[in-house]
């Protein structure tokens, strides 16, 4: 069994896991996934950052999910394009340590519209969000069902945003979602050898021929026409749209995300690139 080595293209979701993913595909020697055993991995996430799990058992889970995948691939790369995994980059990093990570950010108000807009049904909707409160208050409880939609996280006691989520609409949540799975990543990046962490603007990566070479370096796959295509011409879920905020939602957004847009270098009084992934 030769060695493989593996990559996690990681963000806050809704900047370009999924283009990348169709972009990879077809590289020789390479094994891609686009959010592998997502259900199993976004309730470990949500578990541990809840602080349901110990550092073991979130290790043992990792191992059971990831490790046989990595184990038993035939290719000398296995690359998951999950946002998912941001929640666990120590974790991943500590199994795995020729493991990579590909960070992808992208502007958080196109961020929250697209989730809000086009997966909201799956993404803090009331419903769900109720469920998951109940069950924090309840947990002799069964747990909410192993679905998408219920396992996003929710600010326990001492962590960001704990007093004032609970009067997040459902807009606000995406926003407290981008903002929290940037910190998350920077945070835990930070930790790792810089030779291992690439962070890529997906503005950049879709415009950018020098960015998209030094994807392909980092991920070790030939840049072709065909993956400069495939970004150039982004997809939505179902049709190219472009979304904009109102009023009210501009104001909900820079209350939650102001200092976050900051650190990343995205610039409030300036008008979003229109992206439509």
């Amino acid at each position: 069994m030769k060695s493989t080595a593996p990559i996690f293209i990681i963000g806050s979701g809704r900047s370009g896991t999924r283009a990348l993913y169709k972009a990879i595909l077809g590289s020789p020697d390479v094994e891609v996934h686009h959010e592998f055993a997502c259900a199993h991995v976004q309730q470990l996430a949500a578990l541990k950052y809840m602080g349901f799990y110990s550092s073991g058992e979130v290790s043992r889970q990792i191992q059971e999910i990831y490790g046989s995948a990595i184990y038993w691939s035939p290719f000398s790369t296995w690359i998951d394009c999950s946002n998912k995994a941001t929640w666990l980059i120590s974790d991943l990093a500590s199994q795995f340590p020729d493991a990579r990570f590909l960070n992808l950010v992208r502007d958080g108000r196109k961020v929250a519209l697209s989730y809000y807009k086009k997966l909201g049904f799956e993404m803090y909707d009331d419903y769900s969000v109720s469920v998951m409160e109940q069950w924090l208050q309840e947990t002799s409880s069964p747990r909410p069902p192993l679905e998408k939609r219920f396992w996003w996280n929710i600010p326990r006691q001492g962590q960001p945003f704990y007093d004032e989520f609970p009067f997040f609409n459902h807009f606000e949540r995406a926003v407290y979602h981008w903002v929290m799975s940037n910190m998350e990543a920077r945070t835990s990046l930070n930790r790792i050898d810089s030779k291992s962490v690439l962070t890529v603007k997906l503005e950049n990566l879709v415009s950018n021929v020098t960015a998209q070479g030094e994807v392909c370096e980092f991920l070790g796959i030939p840049y072709t026409s065909s993956f400069a295509d495939s970004l150039s011409s982004p997809k939505n879920v179902i049709v190219p749209v472009d979304y904009v905020m109102t009023p009210e939602q501009r104001a909900q957004f820079e209350r939650i995300a102001a200092t976050e847009m900051a650190v990343l270098g995205y610039d409030l009084d300036k008008r979003e690139d229109r992206i439509e992934y």
